[in-house]
């Protein structure tokens, strides 16, 4: 009987054995039945570099004879491009018509008779105007003009961004419609670091790179620049912030019939508008009675209306606390309505109200248009002063009184 049981199982066994084998062999017939899988080899060297609404996929030299084309595939592989290519050459692929985003490139090499390479992914961002958008336009952050020379100074501001490669500069020639330009390249290089045995001297290179002395200069023309962006290192091209606008200002004489304010210091002689005007560092206070609330106005009706204007004002020295904090600028036509025009506050910005004791500010150019919110000539200029720098003060000591030295407008 025991031998019995052991040659039905040794039978079991073997039939179990040859059911598996034929499994096996059948799962393996599958791949085997044409011939086995024939994988070629992907492009070498296979890179991307991002682009404004393209991106350029490169390689090197293929090694794998067999291959003859490649298929780029994107957006999730609704989109493809094939590329013939000639096996000894290296070889690029420029992709156009792009939207803004990110993306994910499949590259597959191909031969003739369906053989294909293991799939190579390669990420891009592909840039466009959201980008341009967070490229700010560095700021003139100090010129002076020699009007005998003819020469115009100019210093840009620094944005601290690795991504600005120059500044570009446009200017007209004296006595003529002729316009030259330069570039500012402004990136400390290696060199400049080795040289420099301390902040202050990087520093000071730093300022001489963001610097350009314009000669021969056109008196009140336009110096436009634009601010050059590289927006990653794999970049092919670059790209342009908006552009910006100097003009050397000229004061306009003022008198003080010609300045009004509201809420005026009432503390007595020696505080009033005409210290705006002396430049001496006598200054005027708005009200400093703590119950007369923000806004506190004051007003300039110039001579002649003007398409395009600036103003400045000096701090109080010695009270840094009463620089305003925060001024709305109006404007007004000839007989027209006030009508808002910009916010100014301390935030940092490159027209951040200034916060230092004595500290002076020079507004932008408010030009007649459509982007500037006017569009008429300008007539009048209302400073609307909503706060100061600190405002906790005791209440006899007029927290909400702003002063300043000096006034102007400029043409």
């Amino acid at each position: 009987m025991k031998h019995i049981i052991k040659y039905i199982t040794i039978f079991f066994l073997t039939a179990l054995f040859v059911v598996s084998c034929t499994d096996m062999d059948d799962t393996y017939k599958k791949y085997v039945e044409n011939g086995p899988i024939v994988y070629l080899s992907n492009l070498p060297g296979l890179k991307i570099q991002s682009g404004v609404g393209k991106v350029l996929i490169s390689w090197d030299k293929q090694s794998d004879p067999r291959a003859q084309f490649i298929y780029i595939y994107w957006n999730s592989r609704h989109d493809s491009l094939r590329v013939d290519f000639t096996p000894d050459q290296t070889g690029s692929m420029l992709i156009e018509n792009l939207e803004e985003g990110d993306y994910a490139f499949d590259i597959v090499s191909c031969d003739e008779y369906g053989h294909y390479s293991m799939t190579k992914e390669l990420l891009s961002k592909v840039y466009g105007e959201v980008a341009r958008s967070y490229m700010h336009n560095a700021p003139v952050d100090s010129s002076h003009y020699d009007s005998n020379s003819k020469t115009l100074f100019l210093r840009f501001g620094d944005l601290a961004d690795s991504r600005v490669d120059s500044i570009q500069v446009r200017w007209y020639i004296n006595g003529s419609d002729e316009v030259q330009s330069a570039a500012l390249d402004v990136q400390l290089s290696e060199e400049d670091k080795s040289k420099s045995k301390n902040k202050q001297e990087l520093d000071s290179i730093s300022d001489a790179r963001r610097s350009i002395t314009i000669e021969n200069y056109r008196e009140g023309s336009t110096v436009t620049y634009w601010t050059v962006y590289k927006p990653d290192p794999t970049c092919i091209e670059f790209m342009y912030s908006n552009p910006g606008v100097y003009r050397e200002a000229v004061a306009i004489p003022l008198v003080v019939s010609q300045l009004y304010c509201d809420k005026p210091s009432l503390l007595g002689a020696g505080i009033d508008l005409a210290n705006l005007l002396d430049g001496k560092s006598t200054y005027f206070a708005t009200s400093t009675d703590p119950e007369v609330a923000f806004p506190h106005n004051i007003e300039i009706t110039l001579d002649n209306a003007l398409p395009e204007f600036k103003f400045s004002y000096k701090a109080r020295a010695g009270s840094p606390t009463r620089n305003p904090s925060e001024i709305d600028v109006y404007v007004k036509g000839d007989g027209g309505d006030w009508v808002f025009v910009e916010k100014l506050t301390t935030d940092p910005s490159p027209n951040s109200l200034t916060k230092v004791d004595g500290g002076s500010y020079l507004s932008r150019w408010y030009i007649k248009g459509e982007s500037s919110g006017f569009n008429f000539d300008v007539k009048a200029v209302r400073l609307s002063i909503n706060g100061i720098v600190r405002k906790d003060f005791p209440s006899t000591s007029g927290p909400n009184s702003c002063q300043m030295e000096e006034l102007r407008v400029y043409k």
